[in-house]
């Protein structure tokens, strides 16, 4: 009888403070466990030992409709705050198979009697999933303008003092592109590429230096002496010299040189424009003026000769340019897919996240419970601390989360040119693709071949050699050159009588010649020529080679996509299986079976706990393969060459 009357009391005392806790008789663990009302449950225990957990956010798994296999596709959800559920007015269907995951470990009673999965849908899951987190894209990357301080969820004795910059995939890669003067790249962290958007103008002017070898030159000298030699001065042939007179020298001539290799010129150029002698000249004018016209021409016939010898430098700098332009958007493609890869892997960190936070939750519920029930003396302290065991743990799970939140939202921004500081976190706002595309070997294999930079960069190397390869051939020539020249002259005491006397080509002289010269041995111009030909050998194995990397690189990347979305679906069914156990442990943890004796309600809890756990792992592990499936997929539209162009991304652009 005493030991009845110190039953009694006790489950007075439980019954109070479960109602100091919060904590109510519920019967749903009937409901969860599929027992009809007015029906006696599997399990029977005192109704003080019925905890009922809060409701929590959802994660929806639905298809997305309307996703290109090239193209990502995006969808925001509801503005929220970080740590608190989606505000959501409409639910998402999904025909008859829409299943609700909670990210808190646990869906209400209320939740799993409307949708009741069958075990042909945990078996077959929903091909995406749907993260209701924070919030719309801003207009503006300011992040003054959009950032919103999250909830406040203890850490133990952490509160998390965040600020959270919602951020779409298109708006980090537009930004990246608009707001950057270089380039960086992803490989476990974040580097500056050498290579510039800068790089093909820089690319663009050596074109044009190399057009201006066929620019006309104008050359104008002007030259005056007043000579006054002392008596009897002579020339070093020993004939005597006036010692007393002026002269001018004066020439203007334009000189273009042609493609084909000739050189002409045409200019005024008499040999002495003006002489003066102030002591008279009895023997002619005094003062002479002389005018003279001369035209010039030089054809190479053999080296140096030939438009395609004289035009190869034009090409080759053109050629330049266009490999400027493709190194430029491969190593812009490898920057996209960083931004992408970073991203996703910031969406499953946020999942992960939200998980823990709210098993934390539970997990203190659970501690506050087993605490009150050790001062009741219904358990020893081992129990408490197993209990306070599993919170810490998934506390300590939480901070290495939030470094991986905070490590990714700086990467991000380094990479997206997003302005955050230390305390600032980005929230991807997109929903990951969930679909399985079409994959042929064969076409994105045909279309890699043609549009795969790195690849076109290699046969652009095979034309700049073929270039070369030709002005090295044309130097294994000697050289022979046609020359000729024309000059009409005349003279007189006034400038004027004399250029009319040189303008009415009286006084013609022409001279017509050959100039012909070679090396002996020619040795320089032989090896040239032998480095070139090896060059290009050299470069034709390494196209090859090249070309047979990117086939097997198709194929790897291919399989490792097909791989990658097997992984996510059976992570799926994984995360349903997890639903399922963490729903039932719940409620036998609610009504613990009195079958499993006076341990009942420690075996539930700590089937529960592993339950929790199993669950946040299984739905961080969905997110993350996801967030790998995409990443894959982003690899092969890199791989194509077509990674730009599926974001609607052009890279003509105005020189700055």
């Amino acid at each position: 009888m005493r030991l009845e009357r110190y039953l009694k009391k006790g489950c007075l005392i439980f019954q109070m403070l479960a109602l100091l806790l919060g904590l109510k008789v519920s019967a749903s663990a009937q409901s969860l466990l599929n027992v009809p009302p007015g029906e006696p449950a599997a399990a029977k225990v005192s109704a003080s030992y019925k905890p009922v957990l809060p409701e929590s956010t959802r994660f929806i798994v639905q298809p997305q409709a309307g996703v290109s296999n090239t193209r990502q596709q995006f969808t925001t959800p509801p503005t929220t705050q970080l740590g608190s559920p989606a505000a959501t007015s409409e639910a998402p269907t999904r025909n008859q198979n829409q299943l609700i995951l909670s990210s808190a470990l646990i869906s209400l009673p209320t939740a799993a009697q409307a949708i009741q999965p069958s075990l042909d849908t945990k078996l077959n899951p929903p091909t995406s999933l749907y993260e209701a987190l924070p919030a719309p894209a801003p207009s503006g990357l300011s992040p003054t303008a959009s950032l919103s301080k999250p909830s406040n969820v203890s850490y133990g004795n952490l509160t998390p003092n965040w600020l959270t910059l919602p951020i779409a995939l298109d708006q980090a890669i537009i930004n990246s592109l608009t707001n950057k003067q270089v380039i960086h790249s992803l490989d476990g962290q974040v580097t500056v590429e050498l290579t510039t958007p800068l790089d093909p103008f820089i690319a663009a002017e050596q074109v044009q230096i190399a057009a201006a070898r066929f620019d006309p030159t104008w050359k104008t000298a002007f030259v005056s002496d007043h000579i006054d030699l002392p008596p009897s001065s002579f020339t070093p042939d020993g004939l005597p010299v006036a010692t007393n007179r002026d002269e001018i020298e004066f020439l203007s001539r334009i000189t273009k040189e042609w493609a084909t290799g000739a050189t002409t010129s045409i200019g005024y150029e008499p040999s002495l424009a003006y002489l003066f002698f102030p002591q008279g000249n009895a023997g002619g004018f005094n003062p002479s003026h002389a005018a003279t016209m001369v035209l010039q021409a030089t054809q190479p016939l053999m080296r140096n000769g030939g438009r395609a010898t004289n035009l190869a430098n034009i090409r080759i700098a053109n050629v330049r340019e266009k490999q400027s332009a493709l190194l430029v958007q491969s190593k812009l493609q490898s920057q996209l897919r960083g931004i992408v890869t970073i991203y996703w892997r910031l969406h499953a960190a946020h999942v992960r996240y939200k998980a823990l936070t709210e098993a934390i939750v539970l997990a203190e519920q659970m501690y506050q419970l087993e605490s009150s029930r050790y001062k009741a003396g219904r358990v020893i302290f081992a129990d408490v601390a197993r209990v306070g065991v599993n919170k810490e743990d998934l506390i300590q799970q939480r901070i290495d989360t939030e470094r991986d939140l905070k490590l990714l939202s700086l990467q991000l921004s380094q990479v997206a040119a997003i302005p955050i500081d230390a305390n600032t976190i980005i929230y991807p706002t997109d929903t990951p693709i969930h679909t399985f595309p079409i994959l042929d070997a064969e076409t994105i294999t045909s279309l890699a071949m043609n549009r795969n930079p790195n690849l076109m960069i290699q046969r652009n190397e095979l034309s700049v050699l073929a270039n070369e390869l030709q002005v090295a051939r044309n130097q294994l020539k000697p050289q022979l050159d046609l020359k000729s020249a024309v000059r009409s002259g005349g003279l007189n005491d006034d400038l004027g009588n004399a250029i009319k006397d040189m303008s009415r080509v009286e006084f013609v002289d022409v001279s017509v010649g050959i100039e012909y010269s070679r090396p002996i041995g020619n040795r320089a111009a032989l090896a040239k020529h032998r480095q070139l030909q090896l060059a290009q050998a050299r470069s034709v194995n390494l196209l090859d080679a090249f070309e047979q990397n990117v086939a097997y690189e198709i194929a790897e990347k291919i399989n490792s996509v097909q791989l990658a979305f097997a992984k996510f679906e059976s992570s799926l069914r994984q995360l349903g299986e997890a639903q399922e156990w963490v729903r039932l442990s719940r409620a036998r943890y609610q009504n613990p079976p009195d079958e499993l004796g006076p341990d009942a309600l420690l075996i539930s809890l700590v089937d529960y706990q592993n339950a929790i756990q199993a669950h946040v792992d299984a739905l961080f592990s969905t997110a993350q393969d996801l967030s790998e499936y995409n990443a894959r997929l982003c690899e092969i539209g890199e791989l194509e060459g077509i990674l730009l162009e599926n974001w609607g991304i052009s890279l003509h652009c105005e020189q700055p």
